[in-house]
């Protein structure tokens, strides 16, 4: 869902500034144009910009697989608050599985 609601957020401040790539890429990725010539730089910035996606779609991955530990442990503890087997039948007094034999007397 971050993940998302990153990768929306970069392509909707794409759309509404032209430069911003630019920006980026001389933040995280020390992009200069200066030295470089027009095809250069444009192969560069290219190359952030594939990089970018592939970093958002590897944290996604990521996001999914935390996502779906941290359900299938929600979903083991609530079987285990669930699975209690009460037997009140073995607990009843005078109930026994196996009937134990019948003594006469004090020496049997």
């Amino acid at each position: 869902v971050l993940t998302f609601l990153g990768l929306l957020a970069i392509l909707i401040m794409i759309g509404v500034n032209t430069g911003a790539i630019r920006q980026l890429a001389q933040d995280y990725y020390g992009l200069e144009q200066d030295g470089l010539t027009p095809d250069e730089f444009n192969h560069a910035l290219s190359t952030f910009a594939v990089l970018l996606v592939i970093f958002i779609c590897i944290s996604g991955l990521i996001e999914a697989y935390f996502l779906e530990v941290i359900y299938r442990f929600y979903v083991f503890l609530k079987e285990r608050e669930t699975s209690f087997n009460f037997n009140f039948d073995t607990c009843t007094p005078g109930f026994t599985p196996n009937n134990p034999p019948n003594y006469d007397g004090m020496l049997g």
